[in-house]
């Protein structure tokens, strides 16, 4: 693990010591998405640890810098993903961040607390608690589960394959999906919107466990295998 990925682990970990405190819900804009107290102690957590480590390097953030643009150097944070679950006491919710660095990705962390499981990656390679994540050809050929976020994902499932349609799973956090992905677990996730903090940690685990990537705006695709990244990435019009 190099180090700033181990930073990035460190602090990730205990900001999640947060989560566990009790939280009021607020409606976050007019089409049901939320915010809770704990999201943005979770932000402010990790921004202050972040600008005293690296003062010299962007934060783009969900809460409170959402309109940055990613930069050359920059961390991309997301402190809950995946509010909705969380606020309805779901476990499919994550923390996630990701280290921009001459303008690469260069690590990313994944942490699932509910299930205490944490994704990291790096140049060394991708890992869920220490041990390593690979592409093996067992987890390529495996039966498609896969999940759609986002956009008109509906009217795109419908245009799918029949032996693909039938295998979608919706589980709202994208922190999850592409973590599963890394793992194994599920096939492909595909996110059909462009902020960057639901899709960069993710993306680049899953490209650091050997899994097949697909980036576009308006269609941000992991994949375990060519065949599926094929079927999704097709579907990359999102209609809002």
């Amino acid at each position: 693990m190099q180090k700033l990925t181990k930073y990035l682990c460190g602090i990730i970990k205990q900001a999640a010591k947060l989560t566990t405190k009790p939280f009021n819900i607020y409606d976050k804009d007019a089409f049901g998405d939320v915010v809770t107290d704990i999201d943005k102690q979770v932000e402010e957590f990790v921004i202050t640890k972040l600008n005293q480590k690296f003062p010299d390097f962007e934060i783009v953030s969900e809460e409170y810098n959402p309109d940055h643009k990613t930069t050359e150097n920059c961390f991309i944070i997301d402190p809950i993903d995946g509010t909705k679950n969380f606020a309805a006491e779901i476990p499919l919710w994550g923390m996630q961040a990701a280290a921009m660095q001459d303008g690469e990705v260069v690590a990313s962390v994944i942490y699932l607390p509910k299930f205490d499981e944490l994704y990291y990656a790096d140049c060394d390679g991708a890992f869920l608690n220490g041990v390593r994540l690979e592409m093996t050809d067992a987890i390529k050929n495996k039966r498609p589960i896969y999940d759609i976020e986002g956009g008109d994902k509906f009217p795109a499932l419908m245009q799918l394959e029949k032996e693909v349609n039938r295998s979608f799973r919706y589980l709202a956090a994208a922190s999850v999906g592409y973590a599963w992905v890394a793992a194994g677990r599920m096939s492909g996730f595909m996110l059909r919107k462009d902020t960057p903090w639901d899709y960069v940690p993710g993306m680049y685990l899953v490209k650091m466990a050997g899994g097949c990537t697909f980036d576009e705006p308006g269609a941000h695709v992991a994949t375990t295998n060519e065949k599926l990244l094929d079927i999704l990435s097709k579907y990359k019009e999102t209609k809002k």
